[in-house]
C-alpha cells in the first residue's frame, strides 16, 4: 500500500520498498512496529525536527521496543555510501555472488549470467559504486531487463551496454554535474532505455 501511494508509476517500487524501509530503520531514520494486528511506521526523533504547536493525542497505537519489526537488511560495508573519492580497487565492490548462486527464487536454475553480468559492470564502470551484495531485488531487476528483449539476453549485450555507458560523462560523474548513478540504477527500466536511446551521450561543443 505505502509503495502505490508514495510510487503510484513505478512498477518496482512494491518489490523494493521492504528494502528501501529496511534501509531506513537500518540508518536510524525510522523504526517498524506492529499493534493490534497492522503495522506502523515510528519516524525517530521527529520532535527534535519538528514543533508541534498543539499537539493532539494520536490515534495511532505508541511505538514499543517490544513490537518492532526485525528487519532483514542486505549488509553494508562501513565504506559505503561514504561519496565518490577513490578510484580502482577501492571502489570495486565486493562480488557475492558465485556461479552456483544462479537460482531463481523458486531455486530452479536460472539461465541467466548474473555473475558474468556483474563482471561487466565492475569492469567496465569501475569509478561507479561496485555491487558489494546482490540482493533478491536487484536479481529481479535484472532479470526482468533481461526477458524483456531477445536482445539483451547475451553477455556481450551487458558488456557493451556498460562500455557505453561508460563513455558518459554524466553517468561516470567525470563532469561533476551528477553522481547518482550506479548498477541498480541503469537496470532500473525508465533509465536503461534512456541510457540505451543515447540520452546522456556527451555533448558535441558548436
Amino acid at each position: 500500500m505505502l509503495a502505490s501511494l508514495l510510487f503510484p508509476y513505478d512498477d518496482d517500487a512494491p518489490e523494493l520498498m521492504d528494502t528501501w524501509l529496511g534501509e531506513l530503520e537500518q540508518e536510524g531514520c525510522i523504526a517498524r512496529y506492529a499493534a493490534e494486528g497492522s503495522t506502523y511506521i515510528q519516524i525517530l526523533n521527529w520532535l527534535n525536527h519538528q514543533k508541534i504547536d498543539k499537539p493532539s493525542q494520536s490515534k495511532i497505537p505508541a511505538f514499543d521496543e517490544s513490537s518492532r519489526i526485525l528487519a532483514n537488511v542486505r549488509e553494508r560495508s562501513s565504506e559505503e555510501g561514504k561519496g565518490r573519492e577513490g578510484k580502482g580497487e577501492e571502489r570495486k565492490g565486493i562480488n557475492t555472488l558465485s556461479p552456483g548462486d544462479d537460482l531463481s527464487e523458486s531455486g530452479k536454475a536460472d539461465q541467466i549470467p548474473y555473475t558474468e553480468i556483474l563482471d561487466a559492470y565492475h569492469e567496465h564502470l569501475p569509478m561507479l559504486p561496485g555491487v558489494r551484495t546482490f540482493s533478491d531485488a536487484r536479481r529481479r531487476k535484472l532479470r526482468a531487463r533481461w526477458t524483456e528483449s531477445k536482445e539483451r539476453q547475451s553477455v556481450e549485450y551487458w558488456q557493451e551496454f556498460f562500455a557505453y555507458a561508460a563513455l558518459s560523462d554524466f553517468l561516470t560523474g567525470r563532469n561533476n554535474a551528477w553522481t547518482g548513478c550506479d548498477f541498480e540504477w541503469l537496470i532500473e527500466s525508465a533509465n536503461h532505455i534512456k541510457v540505451s536511446e543515447g540520452k546522456y551521450e556527451n555533448k558535441v561543443a558548436t
